[in-house]
């Protein structure tokens, strides 16, 4: 999908379990640097990743990762819809 990201919520639940990327890192087996280009959205997780991510956090994969339309495409939509005909 263009203009569409993955967002994450690795930063929120590393600070409310008070974990490091270390420790998430040993939780996984992926590497501290991974894990903090994941976190700060510098990298898009595998599939394998986000199941060990996820596993790892005892949440679903749904709840870690969300897709992220770009504001200009959003614009555009809300743009669009203002210009359909009213039924009625």
């Amino acid at each position: 999908m263009p203009g569409t990201t993955v967002t994450n919520l690795i930063s929120k639940m590393l600070y409310d379990r008070g974990w490091t990327d270390g420790e998430l890192a040993s939780r996984t087996g992926l590497s501290r640097p991974r894990i903090n280009r994941l976190k700060n959205r510098r990298a898009q997780p595998s599939v394998r990743e986000a199941l060990l991510l996820s596993d790892a956090l005892g949440v679903d994969v749904e709840q870690l990762f969300s897709l992220e339309q770009a504001s200009e495409d959003l614009n555009m939509t809300i743009s669009l819809e203002s210009f359909r005909p009213q039924s009625g």
